[in-house]
C-alpha cells in the first residue's frame, strides 16, 4: 500500500474522534489508545488487540484480560464503526496495514 498522506491521516483522526464519546466509558482507556496507536501511527499492538484486527474471535477471546473480554462486544463496534476497513478483517490486511508509512 502507499503511504497516507497528512490529510488521510487527520480523517483518520476525525473518524475515530467521532466514536470515542460514545465508547469511552465503555472501552479501556489503554485498548482506546491501543487502537489509536495502531490506526493512526501503524504500530503493532498486543495479541488482543492483533487478533481483534485479524477478525480472529477465538484469539481474542482467548488473548483478552479480564476487562477487554467483559467489552470485547463494544470493543468490535468501535472498531468496525470507527476505523478503515483497509486495516481490518484480516492478517493480510493487518499486514498490510503495519506496512504503510506515513508521509
Amino acid at each position: 500500500m502507499r503511504p497516507l498522506t497528512s490529510h488521510e491521516r487527520a480523517y483518520l483522526q476525525q473518524r475515530l474522534d467521532e466514536g470515542q464519546p460514545l465508547f469511552a466509558e465503555l472501552i479501556p482507556s489503554s485498548t482506546l489508545e491501543g487502537i489509536y496507536d495502531y490506526v493512526l501511527h501503524h504500530h503493532c499492538q498486543g495479541g488482543f488487540l492483533t487478533a481483534v484486527f485479524d477478525n480472529d474471535l477465538f484469539e481474542a477471546v482467548t488473548a483478552a484480560d479480564k476487562e477487554n473480554l467483559a467489552r470485547l462486544v463494544d470493543i468490535c463496534r468501535f472498531v468496525y464503526y470507527y476505523t478503515p476497513a483497509k486495516c481490518r478483517g484480516s492478517e493480510k490486511k493487518v499486514e498490510a496495514w503495519l506496512h504503510i508509512e506515513n508521509v
